[in-house]
């Protein structure tokens, strides 16, 4: 495995909190920790990064990856390892408005990562476990638990969008047929209303023809239409 492959498998597995080398070499000093400063660590990792691919251990990946792994550079890091991303970093805080909470699910992927991780690197060919070490196993099942996480976690936000949407236009439909009955139920009690009008007047006309009538022939001397 190349020196960048490693770097960059430790650069994303830091996320998780591994690192393929955690702790200073106890032979080195202490004063070696001031060797290089936070500004060459990034410039090596990124030098590691950006040429990872491109065809083997030259002596300035050596060099870049020395630097990069050196007990300094490793110090430097360390309060750094759970540093994500600013896209991962709002994607995050989407997601735990949204009440999917990735980071609190992370420590127990972790755990499992490393637990799982000395079983895995047996269970690896004799040639790819020559180049493998303990941390970069787990660092790479931390990076594709994290992986596994972002995209559970965000079926899960697609699932519960769908179901509020779906819940919505349930609602909405409800609040339609609400409208629509009471719009049918307000037709029919006018429709009714203008029905008694119309009967009420015709017979009040019929009444008054009636009326009109006897009026008329009471004043012909037909006393028997005179009482009405």
């Amino acid at each position: 495995m190349s020196h960048a492959l490693l770097a960059t498998i430790a650069i994303i597995a830091a996320a998780g909190g591994m690192t393929a080398q955690s702790q200073p070499s106890r032979h080195q000093p202490e004063a070696q920790a001031a060797e290089y400063s936070a500004k060459q660590c990034e410039q090596a990792k990124n030098w590691l990064v950006e040429t990872e691919g491109r065809g083997g251990d030259t002596a300035d990946n050596q060099k870049q990856y020395g630097i990069w792994s050196s007990p300094a550079c490793v110090a430097h890091r360390r309060p750094r390892q759970l540093d994500v991303t600013p896209q991962m970093r709002k994607t995050i805080a989407m997601l735990k408005e949204n009440g999917i909470d990735i980071e609190a699910r992370m420590p127990a992927k972790v755990a499992e990562c490393r637990a799982k991780a000395p079983g895995a690197l047996l269970a690896l060919p004799a040639s790819e476990r020559a180049t493998m070490t303990v941390d970069e196993v787990a660092a790479t099942c931390v990076l594709n638990a994290r992986t596994d996480l972002y995209a559970e976690a965000l079926n899960e936000l697609n699932a519960d969008r769908q179901s509020q949407y779906a819940r919505k236009e349930a609602e909405y439909e409800r609040l339609k047929q609400e409208r629509d009955d009471k719009l049918a139920e307000n037709a029919r009690i006018e429709k009714e209303q203008a029905e008694k009008l119309a009967a009420y007047k015709a017979d009040y006309e019929r009444k008054m023809e009636e009326w009109r009538t006897a009026v008329a022939l009471c004043k012909k001397g037909k006393r028997e239409y005179c009482a009405k």
